[in-house]
Formats: structure tokens, C-alpha cells, sequence
């Protein structure tokens, strides 16, 4: 049994219902409603609470802050979340074990060495790339996490089940780790909107930023070779693009891939050759725009 048992027995609107019987709260046929804060016993409807995908949020514009059902049992207890966990889950019959599920085979040694941001048009935060080496699994050299900006007690439902918001003790920040329930965006988003020439595409942060300290604009997508979205191609959509993939199998199927879409949406593209850049060396290694950049300084 999880929390996910929880709000399936008791969502938001039942749950309401129990904490503050009397107090008109959200009702379950309406997927967005205002209503009053119960917990400070005002008559204003000031809460906004809306039902998102299979679960449902709440964010109260008086104390700008908000969260799921839990946060509701926080406030209507004055208690700590390990408290009004166990609490929602004995008002909703469901078990619960305290244990923490195992972490499997994850490497106790992956560290975070990087974040790279995505800005929407207007240059805030809308998502990060995050960079872990070694890799977060036994034997790989690096892997890559997607998060998003959140609130205390802002949860997710995804392919995976619900996630809620972890804090990076680091900054003492909170995050989604999921991009599912946003509209991603293209690395550098800002730049490639206030440019009218020409446009890089590479794979990955890292060959965004080590191209991009010659004076071009560069920008990539989130999620690898394989991840090309409608919206990044509406963003890129008549421009003069230079395709920089990997020398790899996968990144020669995302340039023909992306290459397809980009000139369907009227956009004059390029390829580089790493044949004529890198002689033989193009189909017995990896290359990529960092690694030539790199080998080239050296």
C-alpha cells in the first residue's frame, strides 16, 4: 500500500470534507474551483483547487503556497508531513509501513556535477537538465535526471505514478523530478528568440555551452537523440539551423529525424560532416561538438 492507495480511497474533495465538515470545499465533477482557506476560518474563497490528470492540487494565493492532500492534513493539524502521513492514511483505511523502499542498484557513489538550465521566452526557470558522475547505475560513466522548479508539497502524476517534491539540501530548493504535466523547451530558448541568424543544433548541454563560447547561438533539447517534439520544431520554424549531432549511429538517425521536421516547417538546413572534420576517425569513434572542441584547445 502508498500514498497513491491514499488518494485513490480519499481524494482531495472527500478528504476536505472529513477535516472541515460544515465548510463548503471543492466538489469532484469540477476540475478547477475556488473555495474558502478552512484552515484560517476565512469566508472569502481565495484557494484554487484543480484536479490534475488523476490527482488533485490545491494553492492557497494568501500564503502563496500550496500543495495535495497531505499538505491539507498538515494545515488541519498543525502537524510535520511523517505526522499527516499517518494520519491520512488511517482516516483513509489504508496500511502503512513506515520502511523505506530499497534503493536497488543505484550507485551510492553519483554525484551531481551539473545543472543546466532551460528558460521559457521570458527567462525563467522552466526545467533542468541534472548531470550525475559517475552515473547513477553501477558501471556507467554518467547519466542525466530531468527536473522542474515546485513548491513544498506540489505532487505529479505520471507513467510512473505520483511524484511528489524533493528538496535539494544543497540550496535548500524544491523540485519535481519529472517533466511530464509541462510543455518542455529548447535549450537557450531566449537566445534563439532574440537572434534572426543563424541557429546550431547540437546533442546535449555540454556541446551547447562549449560551442556556444564562439559567439554563436546554440541550443539542444532535453531527453537525448530520440526526444524531438512538435514544439521545438514550431520554435526553430523558418529559421537557418546547422545540424551538429553525435558521430553515432543514434545521433545520425536524430539528425535525419529532426532534419525532416525542420524543413517541413520552411527552415533552411545544414548538416556538419564529421567525415570532413575528423578523417576515419568519424566511424571508429564517438565525436561529438565538446570532444573536438576539447581535443582541438589541446
Amino acid at each position: 500500500m502508498s500514498i497513491a492507495d491514499c488518494r485513490s480511497k480519499l481524494p482531495m474533495p472527500a478528504l476536505w470534507r472529513m477535516l472541515w465538515p460544515g465548510v463548503e470545499g471543492p466538489h469532484e465533477g469540477k476540475r478547477a474551483q475556488m473555495v474558502v482557506a478552512a484552515w484560517r476560518g476565512e469566508n472569502t474563497p481565495s484557494v484554487n483547487v484543480t484536479m490534475n490528470g488523476d490527482g488533485w492540487l490545491f494553492f492557497d494565493h494568501g500564503q502563496k503556497a500550496g500543495g495535495d492532500e497531505l499538505k491539507l492534513v498538515e494545515l488541519a493539524h498543525g502537524c510535520e508531513r511523517k505526522k499527516a502521513m499517518a494520519i491520512y492514511h488511517t482516516m483513509a483505511g489504508v496500511e502503512w509501513k513506515t520502511a523505506t523502499a530499497p534503493s536497488g542498484d543505484r550507485n551510492p557513489n553519483a554525484k551531481i556535477v551539473a545543472c543546466y538550465d532551460y528558460l521559457d521566452a521570458d527567462g525563467k526557470l522552466k526545467h533542468q537538465t541534472v548531470r550525475f558522475e559517475p552515473g547513477l547505475r553501477p558501471g556507467e560513466r554518467k547519466s542525466f535526471l530531468q527536473r522542474r522548479p515546485a513548491q513544498q508539497g506540489m505532487t505529479q502524476a505520471t507513467r510512473s505514478g505520483r511524484k511528489e517534491a524533493k528538496k535539494d539540501n544543497r540550496d535548500g530548493r524544491w523540485w519535481l523530478w519529472t517533466l511530464e504535466g509541462i510543455e518542455p523547451v529548447l535549450f537557450n530558448l531566449p537566445a534563439i528568440l532574440s537572434t534572426s541568424g543563424e541557429i546550431w543544433l547540437v546533442e546535449g548541454e555540454k556541446d551547447a555551452l562549449a560551442l556556444g563560447k564562439f559567439g554563436v547561438v546554440v541550443t539542444t533539447a532535453p531527453m537525448g537523440a530520440k526526444n524531438w517534439r512538435e514544439s521545438y520544431t514550431k520554435a526553430l520554424a523558418g529559421r537557418d539551423v546547422v545540424l551538429c549531432g553525435d558521430s553515432d549511429s543514434a545521433g545520425v538517425e536524430h539528425l535525419l529525424t529532426v532534419g525532416r521536421a525542420l524543413r517541413t516547417a520552411g527552415c533552411s538546413v545544414s548538416t556538419m560532416k564529421w567525415e570532413a572534420v575528423v578523417g576515419e576517425s568519424a566511424t571508429t569513434e564517438k565525436w561529438d561538438a565538446a570532444k573536438f572542441l576539447e581535443q582541438k584547445e589541446n
